[in-house]
C-alpha cells in the first residue's frame, strides 16, 4: 500500500502456514528506512503442531523465498530452507543523521533437517526443522543472487541463526540457538564468517 495511504492495500503474495520472518533489504542512501523503500521481501513459512498427550511441539514444512513488492516471484518457496534473522548491513556513513543502514547481504540456510530437544524441567519435547547440517548461502541484497556458499553448519542441536553485522572487511558473527536457549551465552553458539568468501564459516563456540 502507498506510504501516503492514497490507495488500499493489495495482496502481492500469499503463503500457507505461519509466516515467521520477513526481511526487507532496503536499498538507497540517507536516513530513509522502512517497508516503503524496499523492493523485495525475504520470507519464510512453517507449520507448527502440538501433541498435548505426548508434550511434543513440532515445527515442520519450513520453506523460504523472495518476492517483489509488485508481486514478482524472485525465488519460489524452497523447501527445507530458512533465512537468517538479520544479515550484513552497510557500514555507518560519516554523518549524524543516519539511524540504520541497508542490508548488503542476507543469508539463507538450505538443507534443513529435524532436530529434537527436551526441556528437562517441563518434559516438553521440541522437534523442529533445524539449521544443523545445513548450507549457509550468502545472497546479495541488490541482485537477489547467491554470491557464496559460506559454509556448512556442523551437526548440533542448533535450530536457528540470527545476527546483524556491518564492517568494511565484510566479516561478522552469527549466533545459533534452539528452543532451550536463554540469554546465557552457554546455551548459544557463535559463528564467524565473511559474507563474500566461500567456506569462511568458522564455529567459535561448541555449546549446542
Amino acid at each position: 500500500m502507498p506510504a501516503d495511504g492514497s490507495a488500499a492495500p493489495s495482496v502481492v503474495d500469499a503463503e500457507p502456514g505461519r509466516v515467521a520472518t520477513l526481511l526487507f533489504p532496503v536499498q538507497g542512501a540517507g536516513p530513509i528506512w522502512g517497508v516503503v523503500a524496499a523492493s523485495f521481501v525475504y520470507y519464510e513459512t512453517w507449520l507448527q503442531s502440538t501433541d498435548w498427550a505426548t508434550h511434543t511441539v513440532t515445527r515442520s514444512g519450513t520453506q523460504s523465498g523472495i518476492v517483489g513488492i509488485d508481486g514478482t516471484v524472485v525465488q519460489a518457496p524452497l523447501a527445507d530452507s530458512t533465512f537468517v534473522n538479520g544479515g550484513e548491513q552497510a557500514p555507518w556513513p560519516n554523518d549524524t543523521t543516519t539511524t540504520a543502514t541497508p542490508y548488503l547481504t542476507l543469508f539463507q540456510v538450505r538443507g534443513l533437517s529435524p532436530v529434537s530437544v527436551t526441556n528437562s524441567a517441563t518434559g516438553v519435547q521440541y522437534v523442529e526443522d533445524a539449521v544443523s547440517g545445513g548450507s549457509l548461502i550468502a545472497i546479495d541484497a541488490g541482485t537477489n543472487q547467491a554470491v557464496a556458499t559460506v559454509g556448512t553448519l556442523p551437526i548440533s542441536t542448533a535450530t536457528a541463526l540470527s545476527g546483524t553485522f556491518r564492517g568494511t572487511a565484510r566479516t561478522g558473527f552469527l549466533e545459533a540457538t534452539n528452543a532451550l536457549s536463554t540469554g546465557n551465552p552457554t546455551t548459544r553458539d557463535l559463528y564467524e564468517l565473511n559474507s563474500q568468501t566461500s567456506n569462511s564459516l568458522a564455529r567459535v563456540t561448541d555449546n549446542l
